[in-house]
C-alpha cells in the first residue's frame, strides 16, 4: 500500500510540473481521480480515511473536492464501510465544491441517531451547525453552536468544533465554501 501512496504522490507532482504550470498544484482533477481510484479502493479504513497524504486526502489536498467526494463514495460502495467519518468527509467536500444539496444529504447521513442529549462529544451539534451554515439558517446555527459551547468543558473535541464555527461565523453570508477561505 505504501507503494500506491508514493505513486499517487508522484502523479500529483507530475501534474504540478507540466509545461505552463506556475508551480502551484493545479492538476486535472478527473485524471488524478482516475489514476488514484484502483489503488485507493483497496486501502483499509485507516489508510483511506484517517492517514494524511493517503486515500481521499490526496485529491482533497490537491484542491479537488468533488473528485475526493466521488472517491469516498466509490470506496464506501466497494468496501461496504458503515462508519460515519467517511460520510462526514463527503459532506465537507461536497460543501467545499459548492454542491449544497449533496453536502446536506451526506451530513444528515452522518448524524448519530442514538446520540444522547448529554453525550460528552456533541457530534450531532457539530453536524447541525454545518447543515445550518449550508442552509443559511442563522437561528439553527446559533442553537447548534450553543450546544457545542455547553460541551466545551466536557471534551476538547467540542471546543475544537465550536472554535471552528466561531471562526467561520463572521463569514456566514458568504456560504460554506467561501467562508472556508475568508480572512
Amino acid at each position: 500500500m505504501r507503494r500506491a501512496a508514493l505513486s499517487i504522490a508522484a502523479v500529483v507532482l507530475a501534474f504540478a510540473a507540466l509545461p505552463g504550470s506556475t508551480g502551484a498544484a493545479s492538476p486535472d482533477c478527473d485524471a488524478l481521480h482516475a489514476a488514484q481510484l484502483p489503488a485507493a479502493l483497496e486501502l483499509d479504513y485507516q489508510q483511506f480515511d484517517q492517514t494524511p497524504g493517503s486515500g481521499f486526502r490526496v485529491l482533497a489536498e490537491a484542491a479537488c473536492p468533488r473528485q475526493a467526494a466521488d472517491l469516498i463514495e466509490a470506496w464506501i460502495a466497494h468496501t461496504g464501510e458503515t462508519r460515519g467519518s467517511p460520510r462526514w468527509h463527503v459532506a465537507q467536500l461536497r460543501g467545499e465544491a459548492g454542491e449544497i444539496d449533496a453536502a446536506r444529504d451526506a451530513a444528515q447521513a452522518s448524524l448519530r441517531a442514538n446520540e444522547a442529549e448529554d453525550a460528552p462529544f456533541r457530534w450531532n451539534a457539530h453536524v447541525r451547525a454545518y447543515i445550518a451554515f449550508l442552509d443559511g439558517d442563522r437561528s439553527a446555527f446559533y442553537a447548534a453552536l450553543a450546544e457545542l459551547e455547553v460541551g466545551r468543558a466536557t471534551l476538547a473535541g467540542n471546543a475544537i468544533n465550536a472554535d471552528f464555527w466561531r471562526r467561520l461565523q463572521p463569514h456566514f453570508a458568504l456560504g460554506y465554501a467561501a467562508a472556508q477561505t475568508a480572512d
